[in-house]
């Protein structure tokens, strides 16, 4: 997958830009808040149909405008085109496929696929178990809409559970008959979800432990747990998981009632990652986290291809200056010549050009750009 053409519309801080003939490798260098990121964003946003760094669609117009056009061409690894395109307004989005409008967003999502790596993502072992959580739904999100989907009703139906239960602990309603409704709709979503993320963390640590083993020169062996309300057993199907589910709802029903709140399910997920049987988050060195974090990024380009048959884009921001030269010539070389990728530095200094092919370079500057070779 390549992006081949990039056009934007009072999107972010570009009131309009058109680059094309973008390279396998590519820079976009300048100062801070110029626009790299945003750049960035655009590609994101036509992966999966939401931003990476805001759930606001109006924050993604420029100041000023009243709606932003985001379009991408795009060669797949069959050689054929695909255009996508993104018009955003302050309370919505309309997707178009080819040029042509699509009913559904589900329908658009997943044509093309991004992975992004950002200092952010360096937190994924020692930050909190909401960031983990919502690092496995990105990843999850962009290789399956129907993971998406359940994730969208799950968390629809969590709001509408707690604010029956808040009503019911006040005194403003008393039919339990609905709260089952709620129960049995919680749990089939959320069983498809703990399924999908049991499935595939299994995936991850299969692919991560070898792409770490080898990134520790041989001396670690990485293991992930997913830790669950969820029992493993019941982990074998997204049904089996939503009767677990269903009876781990009724077992805390009076304590829900008491305190007018949901307290179990599925949105107290979390992983922990152990190297040589030791908790990396409590007992690791700080370059044995970022090493874990390299591996779970590189692994997400080795399940995308292997589920699509064709290598993601990779969106490298402002990650380099965070690793040293071998952890950045480790996860250059693990990909070379197969991704395309996209990285954002405000120093060329910070990336060692030698271990890469001659780069585009994109200077970006308060939202206009300009390109050169990596010598001119």
């Amino acid at each position: 997958m390549k992006l081949e053409e990039l056009k934007l519309d009072h999107f972010r801080n570009y009131e309009s830009l058109s680059i094309e003939n973008l390279s396998n490798v590519n820079i976009l260098l300048g100062d801070n808040a110029q626009g790299k990121t945003n750049f960035l964003e655009a590609i994101y946003l036509l992966s999966l149909g939401k931003s990476f760094r805001t759930t606001h669609d109006s924050e993604l117009i420029q100041s000023g405008s009243n709606e932003a056009l985001v379009e991408g061409t795009f060669t797949r690894s069959t050689k054929s085109k695909i255009k996508l395109g993104l018009k955003i307004k302050k309370h919505g989005k309309i997707a178009y496929l080819n040029q042509l409008e699509q009913a559904r967003m589900s329908d658009f999502i997943g044509q093309i696929n991004t992975v992004i790596f950002s200092p952010e993502d360096l937190n994924i072992v020692k930050g909190t178990p909401a960031y983990r959580r919502h690092y496995l739904d990105l990843e999850l999100s962009s290789i399956s809409p129907k993971y998406l989907n359940e994730l969208r009703i799950y968390q629809r139906t969590l709001k509408q559970k707690n604010q029956y239960l808040k009503m019911m602990r006040e005194g403003r309603s008393s039919d339990e008959v609905y709260l089952d409704v709620l129960n049995n709709d919680l749990a089939k979503s959320g069983g498809y979800i703990a399924w999908a993320r049991n499935k595939n963390i299994g995936e991850l640590e299969e692919s991560a432990s070898d792409i770490h083993f080898r990134l520790t020169q041989e001396k670690e062996q990485l293991k992930i747990i997913y830790l669950s309300e969820v029992r493993s057993e019941s982990l074998d199907s997204p049904e089996d998981a939503a009767d677990a589910l269903l009876t781990i709802f009724k077992g805390h029903r009076e304590r829900e009632l008491r305190q007018g709140v949901t307290v179990a399910g599925i949105q107290h997920d979390d992983l922990s990652f152990m190297i040589n049987g030791t908790n990396v988050a409590s007992f690791g060195s700080q370059g044995q986290k970022r090493s874990v974090s390299i591996s779970l990024k590189l692994s997400e380009i080795e399940i995308i291809k292997k589920i699509r048959h064709e290598a993601p884009i990779l969106l490298l921001d402002d990650i380099f200056s965070e690793l040293d030269q071998s952890r950045q010539t480790f996860l250059i070389k693990s990909f070379e010549k197969e991704v395309q990728i996209f990285i954002t530095t405000t120093s060329i200094n910070d990336i060692d050009t030698s271990i890469i092919e001659p780069p585009l370079i994109i200077a970006v500057n308060d939202g206009e750009i300009s390109t050169r070779g990596i010598n001119g």
